[in-house]
């Protein structure tokens, strides 16, 4: 249960704070992008809770407060007033890919684990896996951007 709650958290940190950012002028480049992430991201928190459903259990941030402290760190560097593109382009891009590879490394231990799943929460588990994007197009716009700066 422990990795479901990494996943969440990271999902539900993603989620939360890039809508936090799609609203503010200085982001109205990444908005489509940011928009579609978010959205994505909204489908993974459900099937998330679809998991923790079949578990009869639901999501516990205690669990996981060394890593949203983690994850808040890695945000904070994301400037908001800043007329640095570039350097809030790839603070962005960091914090992404650090959100990545918590939900990665979570499912990988959950592919992992599966064997010892019964048959349908191993099969949740391969499509949740499956349906995992992380924002794909915000992450090659920002890339794009920062090697075009």
């Amino acid at each position: 249960m422990n990795q479901i709650n990494r996943l969440y958290c990271a999902q539900s940190h993603f989620h939360e704070r890039l809508g936090e950012l799609i609203e503010l002028p200085e982001f109205f480049d990444l908005k489509e992008s940011m928009n579609e992430a978010i959205s994505e991201m909204g489908g993974q928190i459900k099937n998330t809770d679809d998991l923790y459903s079949l578990y009869g259990s639901a999501h516990a941030f205690d669990s996981c407060s060394a890593l949203l402290n983690s994850l808040e760190n890695d945000f904070s560097l994301v400037p908001v007033n800043t007329d640095n593109i570039l350097i809030r382009n790839l603070n962005l891009l960091s914090y992404i890919q650090n959100i990545q590879n918590v939900i990665t490394a979570a499912f990988q231990f959950l592919m992992l684990y599966k064997v010892q799943m019964d048959r349908h929460k191993a099969e949740m588990v391969e499509k949740n896996f499956r349906e995992m994007k992380l924002g794909k197009s915000l992450k090659l716009l920002l890339v794009q951007k920062v090697q075009f700066a």
